[in-house]
């Protein structure tokens, strides 16, 4: 079996996921429609997003770590349906092709511990680099003169 990128497992999960909620949809809104009593329309268009008021948040306030703590939480969350899209997709594979796919061939993904933890953490100060000396030349008359260099660029 050819090595299939796990990202490709995880569309093909998803996709498989969306479809089946679809499917299951149209039953959901009639049972609820019956269950009312009188029928209602669903249009996704009408419905009003609530409003985000940025007025109110005052960064100084902020619990860093309480944020930092859900970002892993989230990025936790995030490994796991992803993970489970790619086995999803995986069987997915196997019933369309017959043939074995197995999750555990496809390309590994990081975890959260490596590359969350990575990315979150404070890069070190870049040191800068050395000057070039100067060098030292002297003039018609004998006396030394220091130079600067010249740039390569």
């Amino acid at each position: 079996m050819p090595n299939i990128p796990s990202p490709l497992y995880a569309i093909v999960g998803a996709t498989e996921a969306a479809a089946k909620q679809a499917k299951a949809l149209p039953a959901k809104v009639s049972e609820y429609s019956a269950s009312r009593k009188r029928p209602i329309a669903f249009d996704p268009r009408s419905i009003d997003l609530p409003k985000l008021d940025l007025s109110k948040f005052d960064m100084p306030k902020v619990d860093v770590a309480a944020v930092t703590g859900t970002a892993f939480e989230w990025a936790a969350r995030a490994e796991r349906t992803y993970e489970d899209l790619v086995t999803r997709g995986a069987d997915v594979v196997d019933r369309v092709t017959g043939n074995d796919a197995d999750p555990g061939d496809v390309t590994p993904i990081a975890t959260p511990e490596s590359a969350a933890a990575k990315a979150i953490q404070p890069k070190p100060a870049a040191k800068p680099a050395p000057k070039p000396a100067q060098k030292k030349t002297t003039n018609a008359a004998g006396a030394a003169k220091a130079t600067p260099p010249k740039d390569s660029n």
